[in-house]
């Protein structure tokens, strides 16, 4: 009886969907389609029944076992598959309904699992423990293509929070109210695959699960147009991720160009820093030397002074040398002079024969000739001592200058030394900043040698993204293609060729999985109403 409830819900919400989406039509002749399968718990099919409203004109075509009329009691003329209702046409149409057969737009098999063994649904009822219930879905080759042509599935079960926990179906949408979770999965057209239900149960009991079918449901949402602005938009991200690409290119070009750059400044900073430790020691060496010939230069300038007082003194000294000769000349002179009688009489015994004589006025003649030769060689001397002291006084005057510039000279190399020890200083503080420089520019070289190749990644991960956009694009264009308005009517179920109705719905079920109770009486086709007539159909 629960069983009946439900479905003549599901038929009052269709059907009222029917009427107010056909009232619009009354006018004219118009049908819609509604086909109704109940399946067994494995997912084959046990029974079709399509419920058509017809406004306008009640004439219709199809191959049907069974026909009821759903609005009225009146009986259907049927010629061939012609179905013409004798009764008066209102703007509310009329429904009828009829047994059919043959091949639904696609099959579904459905496999059952408690705790790893696959069991028979009806062994579910009551059961406890891990519930895995498997589908399997496809089109169905057998159907003719043009009535699944785009039609789109959307597959629903229903759990009790008070016989299931922990409900989970990979890519469908669960929702829970109150103490219902209802799980929704959407099929695309032409769409193959397995949708596996898993649930910890306690006693277990379930609704049916419900299959409906509908072709251009986006269509006619209006989500096609979202669907093209997507498009648009991911052909937009594709652009960009090229652009994006060819960024990151030129970036790796110049980061390559940027590395070898810092890889030629590092190397010139190395050679710099190291060359930089001979010119510090060489410095260092200069550096001695200048102190060393600031300190000889003190000493010479001390000496030079030294030196220039002596020919000072030498040059006063010499003046009066020279005199004392001269005067001692001129005596020994005025000697020589007196002793001219001497002289006479000493040649005149010369002659003498006596050899004493002959000797003493021999010596004699000596002694003035060497004093004579004694004051001659004196007034050399004098003149010779007055030109030395004479070219000394020169020599004294020029060494002045001389000295002078040992002075300056002196005090010049007291100043080169103390202006090079502020070089020297200067230049340690530069070597230590070039040292500096020099290793954290090859920290920073070495961070650059890598980055072409971790640009490299980024611009391979930039692809492979641009290539993911492509695909997605390219997946929702296909799956998306069979739910775009192309324009096609719906396919008739009953009679491909002959109805066109406004639209085709499909609404599956299984018995769903109950313990068992004591069943209600049925009720009797007197008492039935429209809607419980409707539900009967899937006893």
């Amino acid at each position: 009886m629960k069983l009946k409830k439900v479905l003549s819900a599901a038929a009052a919400v269709v059907l009222c969907f029917m009427i107010f989406g056909t009232s619009a039509f009354a006018a004219d002749a118009a049908k819609t389609e509604t086909v109704y399968a109940s399946l067994y718990n494995d997912g084959s099919v046990k029974s079709i029944y399509v419920v058509n409203h017809l406004t306008g004109s009640y004439t219709d075509y199809g191959t049907y076992t069974d026909i009821k009329n759903l609005s009225s009691l009146s009986e259907p003329v049927i010629e061939g598959d012609k179905i013409t209702f004798p009764d008066e046409v209102t703007d509310s149409g009329l429904y009828y309904q009829g047994t059919a057969s043959g091949e639904l737009p696609m099959t579904f098999q459905i496999s059952y699992y408690i705790d790893g063994s696959e069991t028979e649904a009806d062994s579910l009822a009551g059961a406890s423990g891990h519930l895995k219930i498997v589908i399997d879905y496809a089109p169905n080759d057998k159907c003719d293509k043009k009535i699944r042509d785009g039609l789109m599935a959307q597959m629903t079960a229903v759990f009790s929070t008070d016989s299931a926990a922990n409900i989970s179906a990979d890519g469908a949408t669960l929702v829970t109210v109150g103490q219902t979770v209802t799980s929704s999965y959407i099929i695309m057209p032409e769409q193959s695959g397995v949708l596996v239900f898993e649930a910890d149960v306690t006693r277990f009991e379930m609704d049916p699960i419900t299959i409906t079918m509908l072709k251009n449901a986006l269509s006619v949402s209006g989500i096609s147009t979202g669907i093209s602005e997507f498009e648009n938009g991911m052909n937009d991200m594709v652009s960009g991720a090229d652009e994006m690409v060819d960024g990151t290119s030129e970036l790796k070009d110049g980061m390559k160009t940027l590395a070898g750059k810092a890889g030629q400044l590092n190397k010139g900073l190395q050679t710099l820093s190291e060359t930089g430790v001979a010119f510090g020691n060489g410095l260092a060496q200069f550096k001695n030397g200048l102190d060393a010939y600031a300190e000889n230069a003190q000493t010479l300038k001390a000496a030079s002074e030294q030196a220039l007082s002596g020919l000072r003194a030498l040059a006063q000294n010499g003046a009066s040398v020279s005199s004392g000769i001269s005067a001692v000349s001129g005596q020994l002179s005025a000697l020589a002079n007196g002793s001219a009688d001497l002289k006479a009489l000493a040649q005149v015994l010369s002659s003498s024969a006596d050899p004493q004589v002959q000797a003493l006025a021999a010596g004699t003649l000596q002694m003035i000739g060497g004093i004579q030769g004694l004051s001659d060689g004196l007034q050399s001397a004098a003149d010779g001592m007055s030109s030395y002291t004479a070219g000394v006084g020169e020599a004294a005057k020029g060494y002045e200058e001389l000295n002078s510039g040992i002075a300056q000279m002196s005090d010049a190399g007291g100043q080169l030394a103390s202006g090079f020890d502020d070089i020297s200083s200067s230049f340690a503080q530069y070597r230590q900043g070039v040292s500096q420089s020099a290793e954290g520019f090859k920290k920073l070289y070495f961070a650059l040698r890598g980055l072409p190749s971790s640009v490299q990644e980024l611009i391979d991960g930039q692809i492979e993204f641009k290539d993911g956009i492509v695909s997605a694009k390219n997946e929702i264009i296909q799956k998306t293609d069979g739910l775009m308005n192309d324009d096609e009517p719906a396919v008739s179920f009953a009679s491909p060729d002959k109805n066109h109705p406004e639209s085709v719905q499909y609404i599956l079920t299984t018995p769903g999985i109950k313990i068992r109770k004591t069943e209600e009486p049925k009720k009797t086709e007197e008492n039935e109403s429209f809607f419980t007539r409707l539900a009967g159909l899937f006893n």
